[in-house]
């Protein structure tokens, strides 16, 4: 479900932006494994 949430998200967004999360540090295995960098502070997806 959090992926296609993910997915859906990214779908609307237009190519200049960026899809930023702030997560729980529990969180830190999952956002890699669907396509995020980790930032200092946030996990960011770009729309390529």
């Amino acid at each position: 479900m959090g992926k296609k949430l993910i997915d859906l998200t990214m779908e609307q967004l237009q190519s200049n932006c960026n899809l930023i999360l702030f997560a729980a540090p529990q969180a830190t295995g999952y956002y890699p494994k669907v396509g995020f960098t980790q930032h200092l502070s946030a996990w960011i997806k770009n729309k390529n």
